[in-house]
């Protein structure tokens, strides 16, 4: 089963963005990949979890997000349509076996073991990052150490709240029942920062003017593409064409009209397109409409089982 961070979503939308469209009346170019490396004739079949916006997510009947928009620009590059599925739920190896999907977006490996898939990327970085407003970000860098004594606001059970409890002790986290009232506090001043998945964070802050992420609270995970085993062409496509997006210009675009400038800047420095085999050693090389409110995510763990 593929390891995707799991949100239990909420009720309240948010304003999300025009997807770019596979279908669009935009003219393609010719295909550059055609079976069997890709299931069906000229279509790029997407895999995304519809429940982990702003990933992707539900609106209007369509499923809409930064990894179809991503998705969308790939399929365009590669002279392709697209089709998106959901695969909520799903197990990825089978919709790989039975040839549903061609490449699934969104996947997090989990820590200290195999992928089951070879991986292209990573094409954003996500973890739990600091969030004010009103402020510049520091010419230096961010450093967490320079928060030791502030008072940070967190989503209940939340990694994010966990971390900061780790890092700076249980008098430093103020809870909140979710991100939005979390993003409130810091927007009217109450509170001046506020610990939250960057991705997640970034989305839910931005119908609040002014808030920024300043930096990671530790070291952020990667977010990949899966390719099945033994599609080598299909696994070149990819990292040729994400290295072209990245690149032109075009990633940094899509992200930053989620996430904002900042978090674009923070999710996608220094992320290096390449491929990662099953094995797990690098054997590619690099120099270079509403969505749901995501609420709940990324539960803290288990303090017995960290």
């Amino acid at each position: 089963m593929v390891l995707l961070v799991s949100l239990l979503v909420a009720s309240l939308p948010l304003a999300a963005c025009q997807m770019i469209t596979g279908d669009s009346q935009i003219p393609l170019g010719d295909p550059t990949v055609a079976p069997p490396t890709i299931t069906s004739p000229g279509v790029l079949r997407v895999g995304v979890d519809a429940s982990h916006a702003p990933y992707a997510g539900r609106s209007a009947n369509r499923i809409v997000g930064l990894d179809v928009d991503i998705a969308a620009a790939m399929a365009d590059a590669l002279g392709l349509k697209l089709e998106i599925i959901d695969i909520t739920d799903a197990d990825v190896t089978e919709l790989f076996v039975n040839q549903r999907v061609d490449i699934v977006m969104g996947y997090h490996p989990e820590p200290g073991t195999v992928s089951p898939y070879v991986l292209v990327g990573p094409y954003l970085s996500d973890g739990p990052a600091v969030f004010t407003k009103g402020l510049s970000l520091p010419a230096a860098g961010f450093d967490p150490e320079s928060l030791r004594g502030m008072k940070i606001a967190a989503q209940t059970s939340s990694l994010s709240a966990w971390q900061v409890t780790e890092r700076y002790g249980n008098d430093a986290v103020q809870t909140y029942a979710n991100l939005e009232e979390v993003f409130a506090a810091v927007d009217t001043g109450a509170i001046s920062y506020a610990a939250a998945d960057v991705v997640v964070g970034a989305y839910m802050a931005s119908k609040c003017g002014g808030i920024i992420s300043l930096g990671f609270l530790a070291e952020p995970t990667a977010v990949f593409i899966a390719v099945a085993p033994g599609n080598q062409e299909m696994t070149d496509a990819a990292v040729a064409t994400l290295r072209t997006l990245r690149n032109n210009g075009v990633l940094e675009t899509i992200v930053t009209k989620w996430l904002g400038p900042t978090a674009s800047n923070l999710t996608l420095n220094s992320n290096a397109i390449t491929e990662i085999g099953v094995s797990g050693s690098n054997s590619g090389t690099d120099l270079g409409n509403d969505l749901p409110d995501p609420s709940n995510s990324n539960p803290a763990p288990d303090p017995q089982n960290p």
